[in-house]
């Protein structure tokens, strides 16, 4: 009976051989710290995104926005998915105020508007959705002008203003609007939201806003993927905060 042949094995000589083919290989750069970003945004909107992530985030629940797991202890799952959300909308936030690449802005910007459509506003803390509007606006309006961003030095937004081109801005404009079109197109009324706008200072941001988004949407030179998300903005408003809007405007 022939017995099997026995595996081939390296011999010395053959070692440096394969140490060499090895180290002429040219493996592929890491990533660079922008692509790491981008990259980590894009991740985030495919997880939230479809109907089976949605529907397991509907029946998360948190009381305040400072609350915190306990450390011993059970934590049922609407609480666990509370504190992800809340910490999803702090990371995402903080990246939209102070991301200062316009490659990797659209990005954060996109993984925002997926997480506001999957996150159930009416079960999480009041003052969560309004911190979301207020955060956009603050920062757009310091990429937008670059001498109220140097001069408001106590803001939370920290964007290079100057290191991100007008061509730039377009696209980055587009994913602002649809961020708010998609704070205000939530399927009911946030009673947070709501009194925020009824406050007087909500009310005043509101009323600037809504001028903006009218104007946005009126100017027949502006792009038309502008025009078409400030309008899907003054829909939502106009659905569930119908209240901010003025007399005359109908």
């Amino acid at each position: 009976m022939r017995l099997p042949p026995a595996p081939a094995t390296r011999t010395p000589v053959q070692l440096p051989r394969i140490y060499d083919r090895a180290a002429s290989y040219h493996f592929p750069p890491p990533p660079s710290p922008l692509q790491v970003r981008a990259l980590a945004a894009a991740t985030i909107s495919s997880l939230l995104e479809g109907p089976a992530p949605r529907a397991i985030l509907a029946v998360a629940e948190a009381r305040t926005a400072t609350s915190r797991a306990p450390v011993r202890g059970f934590l049922t799952l609407s609480l666990s998915l509370g504190q992800l959300l809340l910490a999803l909308h702090t990371g995402l936030l903080a990246a939209v105020s102070r991301e200062p690449s316009a490659l990797a802005l659209p990005a954060v910007l996109r993984a925002l508007v997926v997480l506001v459509g999957a996150t159930p506003y009416e079960r999480l803390p009041p003052e969560l959705l309004p911190q979301i509007i207020s955060t956009l606006r603050a920062s757009w309006a310091s990429l937008n002008s670059p001498s109220s961003s140097s001069a408001s030095s106590s803001s939370s937004s920290s964007h290079p203003a100057q290191a991100i081109s007008p061509a730039e801005l377009a696209p980055i404009h587009a994913a602002y609007l649809a961020c708010l079109a998609e704070c205000f197109s939530t399927k009911q009324p946030i009673p947070g939201l709501a009194a925020h706008l009824q406050g007087p200072e909500g009310g005043a941001a509101a009323a600037h806003m809504l001028a903006e988004l009218l104007a946005l949407g009126r100017d027949p030179g502006q792009p038309a993927v502008l025009r078409i998300e400030a309008l899907g903005a003054l829909k939502g408003i106009a659905a569930h905060y119908a209240f901010v809007m003025p007399g005359g405007m109908w």
